[in-house]
């Protein structure tokens, strides 16, 4: 079996976010791939099996645990499916435990088409502060999946805030984006948390977007808008709402590839 260490949503090695991507027959076990995975110790790990031509059934697990969808190591398999001449249009449709996704490859880039997920506004703010770092909330929102926006008053803040991992984890705030309104350069602003998975701060992040895009787009009244994720590695992104859909376009680069031992 190979694997792949693939930098997505970039085009310079040892930037953007990186993912496992194996491309496989059949699935092992779970209990095999959630062991590669911990072994791997990146964000996430892929496994992608064909279903019929240019067709990918794909599986994400974290180092702890099997999630449902993951942005970019969908880009990094769709990357090295291209890579290798795995795919004979410029479309590659995956299948996903909790989406159906597509990737298209478009010169240099991949243009991602992902689902919009709802949210609503909550009034949660107590609740959020005694269970996280985060003061001076202005906004909360609950999501149709497990994550909660938070809403602060400006980029300083946001740049300056200093989780709390340990009490975020097992709270209703294990999975947060705390995000801030915009400015001369930029739609809006983000940093994103994920405890649950141990990730702590995830440096690039796409999944996010498919109720982060909607919701500013819903408050500036845009559909095109960049925004950037304020990590140790840093993204900006351009985003284009579609109806019912989200669309981005970007990079990735493979950085090697290793043979696992069975």
């Amino acid at each position: 079996m190979k694997i792949y260490q693939v930098d997505a949503f970039t085009s310079e090695k040892y930037s953007g976010n990186p993912a496992w991507v194996s491309i496989i027959e059949e699935f092992p076990p779970a209990n095999e791939m959630q062991n590669i995975a911990s072994e791997m110790n990146l964000s996430e790990t892929a496994f992608v099996k064909k279903i019929w031509d240019d067709s990918y059934e794909i599986k994400f697990y974290t180092p702890e645990e099997e999630i449902d969808l993951c942005g970019h190591a969908t880009l990094s398999s769709a990357h090295i499916l291209f890579e290798n001449n795995l795919i004979t249009g410029d479309v590659v449709k995956f299948k996903a435990n909790l989406e159906n996704v597509a990737v298209k490859s478009v010169n240099s880039n991949y243009a991602m088409d992902f689902p919009l997920w709802k949210y609503e506004k909550i009034d949660d703010i107590n609740n959020c502060e005694s269970n996280t770092w985060i003061k001076d909330t202005l906004e909360i929102y609950d999501t149709s999946i497990k994550w909660k926006v938070v809403i602060l008053k400006s980029k300083d803040e946001l740049i300056n805030i200093q989780p709390d991992f340990w009490k975020m984890k097992g709270s209703d705030y294990w999975n947060v984006v705390v995000t801030c309104a915009w400015d001369e350069e930029y739609d809006y602003y983000m940093r994103c948390f994920v405890t649950d998975c141990w990730i702590n701060e995830d440096p690039v992040t796409w999944s996010i977007e498919c109720f982060l895009a909607p919701l500013w787009g819903e408050k500036l009244n845009k559909k095109k808008m960049k925004s950037y994720q304020c990590s140790s590695r840093g993204w900006e992104k351009t985003i284009e709402l579609m109806e019912n859909r989200v669309n981005i376009s970007w990079e990735a680069i493979t950085i090697f590839e290793i043979d696992v031992i069975k």
